[in-house]
């Protein structure tokens, strides 16, 4: 099945489009002029985190949303990184709190932890936490997809089966896989899939570089394709 899913990706890789990722402290910290540095230098999408899981929010959100539209940017999200140290309504409204009226993104929920107690308990619980996040979020108006790295999700998963959640299915998935590689190509090698999603829409394909004086990731997602709707910039 996944084969037969991606051979189109793999035609249009060459069309790609290039996304930076921004973790929220030096987010908090970039000028006008680092942001429309980066959309020169090719970045067409953007991922800003807003909330992090030492329970910090981002207070430069909303003007740094404003900037990058201004330089050109095609679309600005945000992620939040999920630990049941903070209740899902805390972390929600604080996303609420420094997002702008007239933000139109989706809020990435991120799942990037480890050892630190952030989630516990057994698989099915993990997923009922998560689904609980994201329908607090929802409840807010947001449009919430999930971040996540398959060696982190499937671990906490892991049983005799792998426990598929049909709502957290339905929603947008970006997964992390250092590999240099912009396109989706490897998404069905993983050990027993990821989590029930047959498609990705994001790709964070490499790790922290400096750019305009930004440390931003790499991230791929695919050109708009109207027959996979998952794949088209909303």
């Amino acid at each position: 099945m996944f084969k037969a899913l991606l051979i189109p990706l793999t035609f249009v890789c060459t069309l790609a489009t290039l996304g930076y990722d921004i973790s929220l402290y030096p987010a908090s910290k970039l000028t006008t002029s680092n942001l429309e540095c980066l959309v020169k230098s090719g970045g067409q999408f953007f991922m800003i985190e807003s909330y992090d899981d030492d329970g910090f929010a981002n207070e430069n959100f909303a003007s740094a949303y404003k900037s990058l539209y201004q330089a050109g940017a095609k679309l600005v999200d945000t992620y939040a990184t999920i630990c049941i140290y903070y209740s899902p309504d805390k972390l929600c409204s604080s996303v609420k709190s420094v997002l702008p009226d007239n933000f139109n993104g989706t809020v990435w929920l991120s799942i990037n932890t480890y050892g630190d107690g952030c989630f516990g308990g057994t698989y099915t619980k993990f997923l009922e936490t998560l689904e609980n996040y994201v329908k607090t979020c929802q409840s807010y108006g947001f449009k919430v997809g999930i971040y996540g790295r398959a060696s982190s999700y499937n671990a906490r998963v892991a049983g005799d089966k792998i426990k598929v959640s049909p709502f957290l299915t339905t929603l947008p998935l970006r997964y992390e896989k250092y590999d240099k590689e912009a396109n989706f190509d490897d998404f069905g090698d993983f050990d027993a899939g990821f989590g029930g999603w047959e498609m990705p829409t994001v790709k964070k394909y490499q790790g922290y570089q400096t750019i305009c004086e930004a440390p931003v990731g790499f991230n791929f997602r695919a050109p708009m394709n109207d027959k996979n709707k998952n794949l088209v910039f909303e």
